[in-house]
Formats: C-alpha cells, structure tokens, sequence
C-alpha cells in the first residue's frame, strides 16, 4: 500500500491507537524515535553532582560532576547527566531514572525537584549557528531543567551496565577553574555548568544542611 496517498489526519489516527508505539515504561523504541522530535519540542532533564570540599585558604570550593560520553554526535565529550522525560513521569522520577540507567547511582534532589537553577533549549543550528536563546543539538528541539544533585559518598560509578546504552564512559568533577574548555563539551554545556557551580556556592547552607540530615 502507497501510505503517500494516506491522509495525515488518518495515519496520526492510525498511530495514536497503536499499542506499540510507547512502551510500559513511558518511553518510544529507538526506531520510532524520530517520530517524537518530528512533533514538536522534548520535554528533558539535566543535573550536575555538587560536592562541597574544603579549600586551601580554610574556605569552600564547590565541585561538580558530568560524564564523558560513549554515544552519539558528541562521543568522547562532556555533558550533563540526563534526558527525555517519559510519559507521566515526574521530574524527580526522570533524574532519578537516568543518574541509575547511565551510572548505577542514587542521587538526591537537596533543593528539590520543583528548585532547577536553570532552563536550557537546545536545537539545530540554522546557517551554522546557533538559534538566539538555544544551545546546539543536532538532533532534535528540546528544552531542560536543570538540576542540582548529590550523592553518597560509598556509591561505585557502574560503567559495565547496559540498561542506559551505556552513555558514559567516563565521570569526572572539575570545579571553575579546572573546568575544561568549551571544546571538550557537547552541546554548549560548558556554560551551564559554571552557572550551576555558581548556583551551587549560592546555595552552599542550603546544601550543606540537607546532607547533614540526610
């Protein structure tokens, strides 16, 4: 059958009544993916580990932790931890979800998960440069929170499991000035970073007080 000659009112019909189309778990099998992005905007999360240390001069540096990517157009970079948000899945459910697929880790949200201390939109670029407001995706229109995370200090970082695709191949934590210039990063991460490190010393007390009841 010629699905050209199909009206699109029938095929949207046809598809939405699929039972296949989105599985249990909220989210679409890769080979029906393009679907989504072809939609319209994807809902995702993203969240960097904040680990506060003492510093040299007796005060607090502020430490933060990203992956180093195994897949896609940005292998071998830097990038935040996170992703599409699935069908009816909370935010806090959506970091959580990702930090255990992509590392084997267990986070906690200390300003909670209504508190993102950024938004981020990413697309295409359009004539080789970014859209006014965007950071570069190649592969799809999209808009992030942003999340502060932390972690327990006896959890191991899990790069042998498969159920995220194995994504990373590496974490690593780098505060300001260690951090890495921005031809290390995937999609223009680089500054998102900084500014959630800077969040981070912001909210120092905050944080501080929520690991040492937790």
């Amino acid at each position: 059958m010629d699905l050209g000659i199909v009206p699109t009112d029938v095929l949207v019909r046809e598809l939405v009544g699929r039972s296949d189309l989105i599985r249990q778990d909220g989210l679409m099998d890769p080979d029906k993916w393009a679907l989504r992005p072809a939609i319209g905007p994807v809902a995702c999360v993203d969240a960097v580990a904040i680990r506060i240390e003492r510093a040299d001069d007796f005060g607090w540096r502020v430490v933060g932790g990203v992956i180093r990517r195994n897949t896609g157009r940005y292998a071998g970079k830097l990038a935040l931890i996170g992703g599409v948000v699935a069908r009816y899945e909370s935010i806090g459910d959506a970091l959580t979800r990702h930090w255990h697929a992509d590392l084997g880790l267990d986070i906690e949200l200390p300003l909670g998960w209504d508190h993102p201390v950024c938004m981020r939109q990413y697309a295409p670029q359009l004539d080789g440069r970014n859209r006014p407001d965007f950071c570069h995706d190649p592969g799809k229109h999209s808009y992030a929170s942003t999340h502060i995370v932390t972690l327990s200090e006896d959890q191991v970082v899990d790069f042998r499991s498969k159920i995220g695709g194995q994504e990373a191949i590496g974490f690593e934590w780098y505060d300001a000035i260690t951090c890495p210039p921005e031809s290390e990063w995937g999609y223009d991460m680089r500054q998102t970073f900084l500014h959630v490190l800077e969040r981070a010393q912001q909210a120092r007390f905050a944080i501080q007080r929520y690991l040492a009841i937790h």
